[in-house]
């Protein structure tokens, strides 16, 4: 968590990441009937950390990170996630 929001960096561990596949999904979720659900954890013990909709009012941006091992910089969609209270 970021203060009020969770930052979750999109799709593709290689070059430019897109706005396709599970990147288009999440900017469309709520026009698509679907919930973002957000679990701590990869391996071992997981937790269920809640249901989540985009920020309305900055739904994603644009940051420079290296690809995956190191390699050369590119661009990552970033998306801000806040949690539907209960």
């Amino acid at each position: 968590m970021h203060g009020d929001f969770f930052l979750y960096v999109g799709e593709g561990q290689n070059g430019d990441q897109q706005m396709t596949k599970g990147n288009r999904a999440i900017l469309n979720h709520v026009q698509d009937g679907r919930h973002i659900r957000l679990f701590w954890g990869c391996s071992g013990e997981v937790s269920y950390a809640g249901q989540f909709v985009l920020d309305r009012d900055e739904p994603w941006f644009l940051e420079r990170a290296p690809a995956t091992a190191n390699g050369p910089e590119r661009n990552v969609i970033v998306f801000r996630l806040l949690e539907v209270a209960d």
